[in-house]
């Protein structure tokens, strides 16, 4: 079935004086392989590290002649739907960064499927390969320097407590207060997203009995959004109120 050199030389030019293409979709049904990657996140492309992230995928994939497709969902009740089109073939392989939990099922089915998938930020017990950093421990040691200077009365900042990150961070804020013979007090949480008007929050937040001193963020971007309001209404920073960030994630 092969040509020989001759005639394999002779094809490329008609097909350069041409300006042949070959198409893709029939290459992908002879090879079984489509050699594209599916990343699916709720994730705001505002967020520096989701760039970050993405540049670093491109990247990776590129190098291996991959191409990177980017899926954005903004409510819950659009992810098992676009979980069922993945697992028909779509892609070779799907990266997911972050796992709402309405959405394990369809996860899950679309893995038993036999589509490869790698989580970012999920429960190891989800039964896929996940890449993560230890949101516990970062909570811990983020409330434990606070707890350690003196403030008694330490609050958190999330950006959903249903997302597994965040009941992670949680889990580590707990443990901290825990060691510190410190009562737990549900009222110290605080859900709020990144690029919101932050004056409700601070207002929620100097409301408590009695208010905290000490705050613990979970990003750099809401801690710096943050700083901005607390220093507008004239509370010194760290004097009368400190703040924690736990990164860019």
């Amino acid at each position: 079935g092969e040509v020989s050199n001759r005639v394999a030389a002779q094809i490329r030019r008609v097909a350069s004086r041409l300006d042949y293409v070959a198409n893709q979709a029939a290459r992908n049904l002879r090879s079984g392989k489509t050699h594209e990657v599916v990343f699916v996140t709720a994730a705001s492309l505002r967020f520096a590290h989701v760039h970050d992230l993405i540049e670093e995928l491109q990247g990776a994939l590129t190098d291996r002649r991959y191409r990177l497709d980017l899926e954005l969902w903004r409510r819950p009740s659009e992810g098992p739907a676009l979980y069922r089109t993945l697992a028909r073939g779509r892609c070779d392989g799907v990266i997911l960064y972050g796992i709402h939990p309405e959405h394990r099922g369809a996860i899950e089915s679309m893995h038993k499927r036999g589509m490869p998938v790698v989580a970012i930020h999920a429960p190891e017990e989800i039964g896929m390969d996940t890449v993560d950093f230890d949101s516990t421990e970062s909570a811990r040691l983020g409330t434990a320097h606070l707890l350690e200077r003196g403030h008694t009365r330490v609050a958190i900042i999330v950006h959903n407590p249903g997302f597994v990150a965040e009941a992670l961070r949680l889990h580590g804020y707990r443990r901290a207060l825990e060691t510190a013979g410190l009562p737990f007090d549900e009222s110290l949480i605080f859900a709020c997203k990144v690029g919101t008007d932050l004056l409700p929050l601070w207002q929620r937040i100097t409301r408590s009995t009695p208010p905290p001193t000490g705050i613990v963020c979970y990003n750099a971007e809401m801690s710096a959004q943050l700083v901005g309001v607390i220093r507008r209404h004239g509370v010194r920073i760290p004097e009368e109120m400190a703040l924690v960030s736990l990164g860019d994630a």
